[in-house]
């Protein structure tokens, strides 16, 4: 069988009768069993965190978090191998020199280390540089990088971006591509120029390959792959369009929404949280037209994201990017042929 499922997750949990597998059954190939069905799990468990630290890169504690309980799961892999094979007959002849391979592997002994760090010693805190700047059609171009930012998120780092680097692009995001955009960068004090997923899928790929040989040394069949290697190489960039809507919709021409009042007065924020800074504030009976973004669960649902136009008229060419209270505000969609006559 091959770890090929989102996250690792194993295929199949019952026979061709439907009845359910207990774990060596539902890890075997074909209708057999599993001679190693904890360490055959482990691997795919610690194939589920890199999957993991690759969705939560741009969120600092999570991605932390992740990190320590692959160091778990990778490193119980061997220690499972050893316990369900150590009765077989010429276990520890077979085992000895992919014992002593893994020994002498520098990112495998550098993996045993962190693991031992992270359980007797201290909380790991890796090490999260990144770049904030100008991006076309998708790729870094012009910006400020070597930030040292290891507990701020991602969101937190574009939005100050987004206030004080605007003047990178055009301020109603007029020319198709262009956005700004942050490149980040997970890697640990000892080793600065390793990125860490890269890093747990190269350690991951080694110790699957011992598992997948002693599947082979029992006569069974086993063909790990790392298909999370292609996600993991763009997993650091996080662009505007990725998470604010709004600046595609502005890529394809005139503003989409008008933002009435509900009250007196509606803040435009730069940020979507009680207490942000505002700024603009629009005073009833003014309307502001833009593009509204969609729902995300990337800040409270009670905020909605836009890029502004204009306020009563007047184009805005500065603090284009706001939020605002939903529950202020009334959001209407502007007719196409309302804005074909403007």
């Amino acid at each position: 069988m091959t770890a090929q499922a989102r996250g690792g997750e194993p295929e199949g949990a019952v026979d061709p009768r439907g009845r359910p597998l207990d774990l060596a059954g539902a890890l075997a190939a074909g209708d057999g069993t599993c001679p190693m069905p904890s360490a055959h799990d482990k691997v795919h468990e610690a194939h589920y965190f890199i999957h993991q630290l690759i969705e939560h890169y741009h969120y600092p504690h999570s991605f932390r978090y992740y990190f320590s309980a692959f160091l778990s799961a990778a490193r119980s892999i061997t220690w499972m191998l050893q316990k369900e094979l150590a009765g077989r007959d010429g276990f520890r002849v077979w085992y000895g020199p992919r014992q002593e391979r893994m020994k002498a592997d520098d990112d495998l002994a550098f993996l045993n280390s962190l693991r031992v760090g992270a359980v007797h010693q201290a909380s790991l805190v890796p090490k999260s540089t990144a770049w904030v700047g100008f991006c076309k059609y998708g790729e870094p171009r012009l910006g400020y990088g070597g930030l040292q930012n290891p507990m701020n998120g991602s969101l937190h780092l574009l939005l100050l971006a987004r206030r004080h680097m605007s003047n990178y692009v055009h301020p109603h995001r007029a020319w198709i591509g262009e956005e700004l955009g942050l490149l980040r960068k997970w890697a640990l004090v000892e080793r600065p120029d390793m990125e860490l997923v890269a890093f747990c899928i190269t350690a991951w790929e080694k110790l699957a390959t011992v598992v997948a040989e002693a599947h082979q040394w029992c006569g069974a069949d086993y063909e790990p792959s790392a298909t999370c290697r292609h996600d993991a190489e763009r997993c650091g960039l996080f662009r505007e369009s990725e998470v604010f809507s709004e600046v595609a919709s502005a890529w394809e021409g005139d503003p989409t929404h008008e933002v009435s009042l509900r009250h007196d007065r509606l803040d435009l924020l730069a940020g979507p949280w009680e207490g942000a800074d505002p700024l603009h504030i629009v005073k009833s009976p003014a309307t502001v037209r833009g593009w509204v973004g969609r729902p995300t669960g990337w800040w409270p649902p009670e905020y909605a994201s836009m890029l502004v136009h204009s306020i009563e008229g007047t184009e805005i060419s500065e603090n284009t990017g706001v939020f605002f209270d939903l529950r202020r505000a009334t959001v209407a969609t502007l007719p196409s042929h309302k804005l074909n006559s403007e």
